[in-house]
């Protein structure tokens, strides 16, 4: 819907996000240490709605 709307968005990997939190859930079902802090990739894509800064 954004791009139709040409909204600036922030693009996630989510189908690797639920890759990640399945793992994770596992992990804790079974009883060990998981990393609770996971950081993964994200992109800005920049559409109409941003505009450059005031001068």
């Amino acid at each position: 819907m954004a791009e139709l709307t040409d909204l600036t968005t922030v693009r996630q990997p989510v189908r690797e996000q639920g890759e990640l939190a399945g793992r994770m859930l596992l992990e804790i079902l079974r009883g060990e240490e998981t990393d609770h802090d996971v950081v993964v990739p994200t992109q800005l894509v920049i559409r109409g709605s941003t505009a450059p800064p005031r001068s």
